[in-house]
């Protein structure tokens, strides 16, 4: 017997395929809710597999954007004439 390796985020429901992620706490206020639902809009096993890692992918991406756009310099100091990129 085989085992299917079911991706990470994906579930499905009803035959359709949906990516779910909790929303990480430090990023957590730039949402309204807690967890992202989205429908990948397909039955099929391979597309959504594809979809959902895409999506992860992104998510990934932006969040990293978010915790390094509240980062604050910590060799500020070291600055000539104050060019702080953080600020």
């Amino acid at each position: 017997m085989v085992d299917k390796i079911v991706p990470r985020y994906m579930y499905q429901k009803d035959g359709t395929y949906y990516f779910s992620r909790h929303v990480p706490n430090d990023v957590r206020h730039h949402y309204a809710c807690d967890r992202i639902v989205i429908c990948l809009k397909t039955s099929s096993e391979y597309p959504a597999i594809n979809a959902s890692r895409s999506i992860a992918g992104k998510l990934d991406d932006y969040w990293m954007k978010l915790r390094l756009s509240e980062m604050t310099d910590p060799a500020a100091h070291l600055l000539v004439n104050g060019n702080n990129l953080f600020t």
